[in-house]
């Protein structure tokens, strides 16, 4: 938890920069698609976004999956460090990104719900 307003604008807003500048330039290498890198991305920042948008209807900040972000760092990061390690890009990876992209979208879709929940009567 941030100590004053300014601080926690500052932490969701480095957090949101940070993951766009670790999982875009994977759309760079070679084999890779960027056609499912910068989805996978774009619902990840849309999922935080989502959560912090509650705080604006009087909700509390919403956290809930089934991706959220650390999952979703874990899951880039693995995929990074395979591709380090030479294995070749394949169906593999676009499985993966596949996979975030759904799973970034149900939690897009999660955490809208659950924050109109809170403050519908």
């Amino acid at each position: 938890m941030t100590s004053t307003p300014l601080g926690g604008m500052i932490n969701e807003l480095g957090d949101s920069i940070c993951d766009a500048a670790l999982y875009l330039p994977l759309a760079a290498v070679p084999g890779v698609s960027p056609w499912l890198v910068v989805p996978a991305a774009f619902l990840g920042l849309l999922s935080e976004m989502t959560g912090l948008s509650a705080l604006a209807i009087a909700a509390e900040r919403r956290f809930d999956g089934p991706l959220a972000k650390k999952p979703r760092g874990v899951l880039f990061g693995v995929a990074a460090l395979v591709l380090g390690l030479g294995v070749a890009p394949g169906p593999w990876l676009d499985l993966v990104l596949l996979g975030v992209i759904v799973l970034s979208a149900a939690t897009v879709l999660n955490r809208g719900r659950r924050a109109l929940e809170r403050v519908s009567p």
